[in-house]
Order: C-alpha cells, then sequence, then structure tokens
C-alpha cells in the first residue's frame, strides 16, 4: 500500500469534479458542459445513449429545458426517467434557494439530497468534500466565475488515503526534506541530466 501526498491535485478526485458540476450548473443554466457532465455523473448517472437521446432533443435549447420537459423524457427508459426526475426535483428546490442561502450551503445540499456521499470511493474522499466546500464559501452567485474558481483550486492537493497500516510515502524530494525516514528510495537517479 502506499499514500501519495501533495501529489495528487484536488480537483481532479473524481468526487471533486462531480461537485464542480454540480455547481457549475446551478450557477449558470447554459454551461453546457457542466450539464452533461452532472448528468453523466455518479449524482444522475445515465447512459451514453440516454444522454445523446436527452441532449440532442432540442441541440439549441438548454439541457435544463430538456430534463423539464415531459415529452423528451418520456422517451427515455424507466430508470434514466426516474434519474432525470429525481435530479431535476433537487435541482429545481435548489435553484429556488439561490439568491437566499450562501452558494455553498445550496451545493451541499443538492450534493446531499443526490445521495452524493454514497458516490465517495475512499474515506479520505470526505476531507477533500470539505475543502472543496470550504473554497466555494468564498463565492457567492453573482461571484462565481470558472476560471477564479479553478485558480482557487490551483495548489490544493488531495488528501491520501490513510486506511492501510505504514504505507510507502510516496512526495517529492523537496517535501521529503526533514522527515527522517530509514529508508528513502529516489528513482530515477541513474538518468543523466540534460
Amino acid at each position: 500500500p502506499y499514500q501519495a501526498i501533495e501529489i495528487d491535485p484536488l480537483k481532479d478526485r473524481h468526487v471533486v469534479r462531480d461537485l464542480s458540476s454540480l455547481t457549475r450548473a446551478l450557477c449558470n443554466l447554459g454551461d453546457r458542459t457542466a450539464w452533461l457532465a452532472l448528468l453523466r455523473s455518479p449524482l444522475c448517472g445515465l447512459e451514453l445513449s440516454e444522454l445523446e437521446d436527452l441532449a440532442m432533443a432540442q441541440p439549441k435549447a438548454l439541457l435544463w429545458e430538456s430534463m423539464t420537459n415531459s415529452n423528451i423524457v418520456s422517451s427515455l427508459p424507466d430508470e434514466a426517467k426516474k434519474r432525470v426526475g429525481q435530479l431535476a426535483d433537487v435541482l429545481r428546490s435548489s435553484m429556488r434557494w439561490r439568491e437566499r442561502k450562501p452558494l455553498a450551503t445550496v451545493v451541499e445540499g443538492a450534493w446531499l439530497a443526490l445521495f452524493g456521499p454514497s458516490c465517495i470511493e475512499q474515506e479520505s474522499d470526505l476531507d477533500n468534500v470539505k475543502a472543496f466546500f470550504h473554497v466555494l464559501k468564498r463565492f457567492s452567485y453573482t461571484t462565481f466565475d470558472v476560471k477564479s474558481f479553478d485558480s482557487s483550486l490551483e495548489g490544493l492537493y488531495a488528501k491520501p488515503d490513510v486506511r492501510e497500516t505504514n504505507p510507502v510515502q510516496v512526495m517529492t524530494l523537496h517535501k521529503s526534506k526533514g522527515l527522517q525516514f530509514d529508508h528513502v528510495f529516489i528513482p530515477g537517479c541513474e538518468r543523466q541530466s540534460r
């Protein structure tokens, strides 16, 4: 077993990507990429064929409009109808709280209502979710900008998985200085410098 310390960027974790898609979708109904990612994520879980049917039914319309159009949704398989209906209900409720509650509170409520915690793969991802919401608290609906938000996530790293006892710790040479390990392996030392 191993532990990567400050190696994996926070924004690359699946749970953080799903939360980012949810946030972007709630903040901008016209962000088609965010809506497609949200519909495909475990929070909704549409198959690619179902996603294509929903998205291409009215290619120029907002995906939110397609999701809430009963004629389009009725053409989907039963399980997909149920998932899209649940997502639409949760997001409709969340959109009612826009401008009344902080953005982080609305997104967290939507994530919990969509059973987001059940999608977590590792226990350490709970800490990653907390870090995401800590960054999101700095933004509101009016100040949320995708570039600003993404730059706020830059430099943050995912928490290592600590379930195993005595794992090998993988880190940069700079990070390992002063930790006084009994054994240190530095791969690539035999390579010639340029």
